[in-house]
């Protein structure tokens, strides 16, 4: 499963990639932790709640725009459309 999980996050990190203001990359020696980088028109706080409040996905907030990503075996109990869908619409909120 792990292995799994690990597979996905990959295809999930190529999909949030192509999300405007998202950069994910991974952190050496990591096989689920990423460094999500967001740019300065998006407000990690924000980002943080609409997508725990509305789409039940937890990531923690940072004031200086890099957020550790942790990916775990969750994710395969998830639509994988359905989480790429949630950060495009909490990003677009956000551009509002």
């Amino acid at each position: 499963r792990f292995k799994q999980m690990v597979n996905t996050a990959g295809k999930l990190v190529t999909e949030l990639n192509k999300i405007e203001g998202l950069k994910i990359s991974a952190l050496k020696n990591g096989t689920n932790i990423y460094d999500l980088s967001l740019a300065s028109h998006i407000d990690s706080k924000e980002l943080s709640t609409i997508l725990y409040k509305e789409h039940d996905i937890l990531i923690r907030s940072s004031d200086n725009g890099h957020v550790r990503l942790a990916v775990n075996e969750s994710l395969l109990s998830r639509d994988f459309q359905e989480i790429v869908d949630a950060w495009q619409v909490a990003v677009k909120t956000i551009h509002k």
